[in-house]
């Protein structure tokens, strides 16, 4: 009964707040509400529109991406690529299965850190990764010159305050402050993104932002852009002199009367 409650609460909070806002306001709360007694597993058109809105205005404008009505959920639409992402993020960050599948496994794993166990996943599109990757790309110098430290990115107002090294949230949608990283394999140099994702509410520190970390688990981003690719190893030895053949055999001229003769004598003997 515990668990069905929680889980019930965490769904009714994924689905109640603005997920590109985490100021969040008195509609949130009176939507939660909503949700808790109604007991909704799935996200609204009303929400699903508003977060359409909210990403893509020059879509709409555009006529590139058409807006989100009452209805497109039961016919089976998928909502663009950005908010479909940002609606399988909830579901992992309470630990329920995606809806659009637009999140996968890492194929990478932090080489410092993880824990035996630890799930890490990336974007499917790979453009997220990379539009990072080049936002930040002109401070790998930087990064290199520190090889094994992490680097927190966010917005152009907490590097101001010196609450992050770089900025570059505003590059992208998907991760709003997250962690940078250089370091090298076998392939080559990459750049490590990682971000521990959950929700955030309010001020850091506060009262109901505590609860929500404990109420949303939240989940793990971890990938590699490689940026150098290193120079392919060889085991095999060249040899530095021409390759000498072994001398032919000499056949002195009583070795070769002697075959001659037996020869003959094997043709006379078969007549």
């Amino acid at each position: 009964m515990a668990e069905s409650a929680t889980k019930k609460i965490q769904r009714a909070v994924i689905r109640s707040v603005n997920p590109f806002d985490y100021d969040q306001d008195a509609s949130t709360y009176i939507r939660f509400l909503g949700n808790m007694a109604s007991g909704s597993d799935e996200h609204s058109d009303e929400q699903i529109s508003d977060m359409v809105e909210r990403v893509y205005p020059g879509g709409l404008k555009r006529g590139e991406i058409k807006p989100w009505k009452e209805g497109d959920s039961k016919k089976g639409r998928r909502p663009p690529e950005r908010v479909a992402e940002r609606i399988d993020m909830l579901n992992l960050a309470i630990g329920d299965p995606q809806v659009y599948g637009s999140m996968k496994k890492s194929v990478f794993t932090p080489t410092r850190g993880a824990n035996k166990g630890d799930k890490f996943y990336t974007f499917k599109d790979r453009n997220q990764i990379q539009a990072i990757y080049k936002n930040l790309k002109k401070h790998i110098p930087q990064m290199e010159k520190k090889k094994g430290k992490s680097f927190n990115v966010g917005y152009k107002g907490d590097e101001r305050k010196g609450d992050a090294d770089f900025s570059g949230s505003g590059s992208h949608v998907g991760m709003e402050r997250f962690q940078v990283s250089v370091g090298e394999d076998d392939i080559g140099k990459y750049m490590a993104v990682y971000d521990n994702w959950d929700i955030d509410y309010g001020k850091s520190g506060s009262k109901l932002n505590r609860i929500a970390k404990k109420v949303i688990p939240g989940f793990q981003i971890y990938d590699r852009v490689y940026y150098e690719v290193a120079k392919p190893k060889s085991d095999l030895k060249i040899r530095k002199s021409e390759m000498e053949l072994p001398e032919p055999k000499k056949v002195s001229f009583k070795e070769n009367k002697s075959i001659q003769n037996k020869l003959m004598n094997f043709l006379q003997r078969a007549n």
